[in-house]
């Protein structure tokens, strides 16, 4: 998986679907966001958390919304 929908088979629906993704902070978005902050970069410490590079994608079904796996981009 990846950051970006994929076709997949759904084992619950038994059907092709293209996966719905979310995006979900982790604490490698926090943990980012406070070495902004550490460093002085302060103003910038928001970036992360607007960021999907910084974030967990979730991949769902999009009729069973079952859940095929994460995505961690680091």
């Amino acid at each position: 998986l990846g950051p970006e929908p994929i076709y997949i088979w759904c084992t619950h629906c038994a059907t092709v679907v293209i996966t719905v993704t979310q995006s979900q902070r982790s604490k490698f978005t926090h943990l980012t966001a406070a070495a902004l902050c550490l460093f002085g970069c302060w103003p910038c410490a928001m970036l992360p958390y607007c960021m999907n590079s910084c974030k967990n994608i979730y991949h769902y079904c999009p009729d069973c919304n079952y859940l095929f796996g994460m995505y961690r981009p680091w």
